[in-house]
This record gives C-alpha cells, structure tokens and sequence, in this order.
C-alpha cells in the first residue's frame, strides 16, 4: 500500500481541485458556444493540463494496474510541453498580438517547441527527449507574457492588474525555478507548484469576471433586441382591414428575432385598399431598422396613396437621404385594389412581380416597375393598371418564398408558386397562406429558412361583402 506524505496530499488536493475548476471552465465555455467564451476554453484546458502534471508525479499513480512507468513518464513530459500553449493563447485574448507582434511570434515558438517535443518523444521512444530545452522556453514564454501584459495595461488600459500580478508571481516561482536548472542549482520544485497555483488563481478570477462582465452585456443586448422586437411587431398591421369587397390575409415569418420584410395597408376613399410590401436587403437588427424607416416613408406618402407611382417616388426620396451613402437597399411594390371599378393600380421598385390569379385559373405576373429604393435618387417610378374582376385573387410576398431551397439547393421558384396558386385558388385566403406556407416547410426540409418570409393575398368577392 503506498503512503502519502503530507505533501503528497497536498498536491493531491491541488492536483484535484485544479482539474475540477478547468474540466468545470472547460465543459462550460463548450457547452455555451458563444466567441466571447474562447477565454474560458483555453483556461479550461491549462488548468486541466496542469492539474493532470501533478496528479502523474504523485506515488501512488505509479502503481496504477497495467499503466507502466514508462508510459506515465511520456505522458508527463508530453503534457510539460504542450502547457504553456494554451496559457499563451490566454494572454493574447488580452493583449493581442502584443508589443510589435511579439506576442504572436511567442507563440509560433510555443507551438513549434510543443510539436516537437511531442514527435521527438514518439519517434525516438525516450520520454522527455528535449526536455533540456523547457527551461528556456519557459524564461522567454513568461518574460514575453509579462512584458505585453504591462504593455497592454499601458496602451489599452483594459488588461486587468490581477493578470500582472499572476505574471509576475510566475516570473519569481516558475520562472526562478527553471532558471536554477539551466544553471545548474537545485531548489524545491514546490516553488513550482506555488507559482502555478497563484497564476491559476489570478487567472481564474480574471476569467470569471470576463465571463461576468460578456454575460452581463449580452443580457443588456437582449433586452435591447427584445425591445426591438416589440416595436418592430408594432409598425406591422395588427390584423388586415375589413374593406367591402375584399378578403384580406397577411402571413409574416422572420427567419430570426428581427427581420427586414415589411408590410402595410394604407385604407382609402372610395372603398379602395393601398397596400405595401418591402423587403431590406440584409437581415436582423440593422434590415429591422430600415424596415422601421420604410414604415416612416410610406406614411408620408398617405396624402398620394392612391398613386402608386407617387407613392414610390416620395419613398425612394426619404430613402436615399438615408442608406444613398452605404449599400443597404429595399425592394418594394404597392398596389391600389378598387373593387368597385374592378381595377389595380400598382408599382413596383426591384421586388417580385405580384402574381394576379383570374377567375379561370391562369396565373398572370404584374411585371411593369422600376429599381430599387434607397440608392438612386434620378430613379422614377410610374403606375400601371390591370384588371381585377369578382373572382381574382392577388399575391404579393418577398423572396423568402420563390428561393426557399431544398436539401439539394434547388429553388422553390415563381413556376411552382403560380402552380401553387392556379391550383389551390379556391380555397379560403386564411386556408391558402397556411397551405402554401406547410408546402414550404415540406420543400426546405430539415433545413432552416434562410431568408424571411411575407405573404399578403387579396381577393376581390364576387358578392362585394367584407372580407
């Protein structure tokens, strides 16, 4: 039976108290996910590694069954040269690339020593075949870690003190120690072992309170998006109008928590309905907030709503004051439904054509229009008319629809959704959206929507009763 001194349980503490804090950073930073853990990870692994260099050189692990002295041997060294890699990598998640790119060349050096040390072990089979060369490494490892952290600290101003004082309690344990080997001069390697456990220490709280502080402002963003969120939901029509001789039925699917598809219903004298859709290019909180500009447009131009040419051109004024000097553009088409006179007029800036469904079942596009919004501003826009007797139905949507793909990357397309709508044009407008928005799902997949989804359908009754 092996006994243990009392220094033996102490490094069997360490040894197993470290191993816990770096599997528990580890498991999380993984589990997690997010960039901004790339810190906890790497702490995670050096605290592991290191903890497992301990634990190897404690008495009874040599009597391990079927695990020989020589093997635990190749394990220590290998661990011995691969340590401080992660360690480094820490650092530069604080410092970057450091005074004149020093840091990164360090750990190119780290990198190349670690390979080697590894395959020289391996090839030759004697454990610690260039475990000369340690000591060096680890004077310049930490001599160049310290020197960029009190760099950093004076040019960045956010590198925190405690990971000066890790580093410079390194310096004086580990940094002494190894430097008594290359000279010859044999101290207590429990020097060593202080020196690691302080930087694991320092370390740790530097990282939590970077964890903290990352957690801290991404609630802060979410918060923030929600809010977002909320207002966006609240420029879009809470319900379509109940308009004589009109059904109407919107469906509105946001890829993510914020979209830049937009619709709305302008209501007019008359019995007459305007009605916008738009699609930002781009998606998420900045295609939301250019949706929220559209919103701001179109409702300047209430005075010229039943011109959709008018209303177009007032839009792609406001828009190119806004996004003209960066690349952000919006596609858009308004159409004016009269059922009584049984006539559309529509414009369109860039986006799909509407397709119109008539009584008999052919499917024809409203194809005349003009560019883009929000990027030239010589850009007209002009209205052009169609007919829309009892019986048709019109279906306005944005691109999410027709370049919904399949698992094999083929395109849902304009061909199949005026199938679609030849097809299923009897059926209730509620009944229709739903069905074409299932036939969508069916043709993606598993796969996820990569692109927001608008459908706005119109029919014009044959009764001339509220929708």
């Amino acid at each position: 039976m092996v006994q243990l001194s009392r220094g033996d349980l102490a490094l069997s503490f360490i040894a197993l108290a470290v191993m816990t804090l770096g599997a528990g950073a580890l498991l999380t930073g993984l589990i997690r996910r997010r960039a901004a853990e790339r810190a906890l990870i790497l702490f995670g692994l050096f605290s592991l590694l290191y903890g497992m260099r301990v634990a190897i050189s404690l008495p009874f692990v040599a009597v391990v069954p079927r695990v020989s002295p020589h093997a635990i041997r190749e394990i220590g060294f290998d661990i011995t040269y691969v340590l401080p890699l992660p360690l480094m990598l820490l650092v530069e998640q604080f410092v970057g690339r450091g005074w004149r790119h020093t840091m990164h060349a360090a750990l190119w050096i780290q990198a190349a020593y670690s390979a080697v040390g590894v395959a020289a072990d391996f090839l030759t089979g004697v454990p610690g075949a260039v475990i000369a060369v340690k000591p060096y490494i680890i004077l310049l490892m930490g001599t160049v870690a310290l020197g960029n952290i009190l760099y950093g600290a004076r040019r960045m101003g956010n590198v925190p003190p405690v990971l000066t004082v890790g580093f410079a309690a390194f310096l004086a344990t580990v940094g002494v120690y190894n430097f008594d080997q290359i000279v010859s001069h044999q101290i207590s390697p429990r020097i060593e072992t202080a020196g690691f456990v302080v930087l694991v220490a320092c370390l740790a709280y530097v990282v939590a309170g970077r964890a903290f502080d990352t957690e801290t402002r991404l609630l802060a963003i979410e918060r923030e998006i929600e809010t977002a969120r909320r207002i966006q939901a609240s420029i879009l029509p809470q319900q379509p109008p109940q308009m004589a001789g009109l059904a109407i039925c919107a469906r509105y699917r946001p890829m993510a928590t914020m979209a830049g598809d937009f619709y709305d219903f302008l209501p007019i004298d008359g019995g007459r309905l305007g009605l916008l859709v738009a699609d930002v290019s781009g998606h998420g909180v900045p295609a939301s907030l250019i949706a929220s500009m559209v919103k701001v447009a179109l409702t300047a131009e209430t005075p010229r709503a039943d011109d959709p040419g008018a209303v177009l051109n007032g839009m792609n004024a406001v828009l190119v004051g806004l996004l003209g000097h960066q690349r952000d553009y919006v596609t858009a088409c308004y159409l004016v439904v009269d059922p009584r006179a049984g006539e559309i007029r529509y414009g369109n800036a860039g986006h799909p054509h509407p397709l119109v469904r008539r009584p008999d079942g052919r499917v024809d596009a409203l194809e005349d229009g003009g560019t883009i919004l929000g990027q030239f501003g010589d850009a007209r826009y002009e209205s052009a008319r169609d007919r829309a007797v009892p019986g048709t139905r019109i279906l306005l949507y944005t691109d999410g629809v027709t370049e919904a793909a399949s698992p094999d990357g083929e395109f849902f397309g304009v061909d199949r959704l005026s199938q679609f709508l030849s097809d299923r044009g009897r059926v209730e407008a509620d009944q229709f959206t739903d069905e074409l928005l299932a036939t969508l799902a069916r043709w993606r997949g598993a796969g996820r929507p990569d692109d927001d989804v608008t459908l706005v359908v119109v029919d014009v009754s044959r009764t001339g009763a509220a929708g």
